[in-house]
């Protein structure tokens, strides 16, 4: 038979009761000092994120704010464009006061949105996230009609200084220039959704876009707003 040996601690079990519960103590200390540097990491993450993502907003809002102003001067130009080319079915056609010049404009970047990690935009609060994720929607969708217009003033641009136009070239003119008309009638419909998303956002246009650009942009921008009639 063997004989149960009675197990008696050096220094009484009271002794070894205070020793684990030392090491449990220092284990959860350990354990909440993980996930407070955890917590904090995530918190500077989300907050350098998010200011990434503000400072890019902010100088689309920016684009935006500039290529809406920039509606009048389209309409105007466009209107006077169509009429320069429906001149010349009557075999006199007007002539326009200086080159056709396609109007100037901003990038809209993305590119902080786009590489964003996917933790990180987890951690992002819902309701920011979702606006964060509404504005850069439209400004894709603004970013596509800006290139669509851009493309859409070199079509009309390659018919500068001509003295002869025939009927294909001239509908092709005329349709360009309704496209043009067309997408500055667009781009109202997308500030409500814009500013509403920016608002909540608390964002606001950065002021320093001209500033900081190409003095030539401003330049460029009077002249292709001058009449051509």
């Amino acid at each position: 038979m063997f004989r149960l040996l009675k197990l008696k601690p050096p220094n009484g079990w009271n002794a070894v009761g205070w020793e684990l519960a030392i090491v449990t103590l220092g284990v959860l200390i350990a354990l909440g000092a993980q996930e407070l540097v955890q917590s904090l990491h995530w918190k500077r993450e989300v907050s350098q994120t998010q200011e990434a993502l503000d400072a890019e907003l902010s100088r689309n809002l920016a684009v935006f704010d500039f290529t809406m102003a920039q509606i009048p001067c389209i309409n105007g130009r466009t209107e006077e464009l169509r009429k320069w080319a429906e001149s010349f079915r009557t075999g006199k056609p007007l002539r326009l006061k200086h080159e056709i010049i396609p109007l100037p404009g901003f990038m809209v970047r993305t590119e902080a949105w786009e590489i964003i990690d996917g933790e990180i935009a987890s951690r992002i609060p819902l309701q920011p996230r979702l606006n964060y994720a509404g504005l850069y929607s439209s400004m894709r969708t603004f970013r596509d009609v800006k290139d669509r217009t851009g493309d859409t003033w070199v079509t009309i641009a390659e018919f500068d200084g001509s003295t002869r136009l025939e009927e294909a070239d001239i509908r092709k003119i005329i349709l360009a220039t309704k496209d043009l008309q067309g997408m500055a009638e667009i781009l109202p419909a997308f500030k409500t959704t814009i500013d509403r998303h920016a608002r909540e956002l608390g964002l606001k246009p950065d002021p320093q876009l001209l500033k900081a650009a190409n003095p030539i942009i401003p330049r460029i921008q009077d002249a292709a707003c001058k009449p051509y009639l």
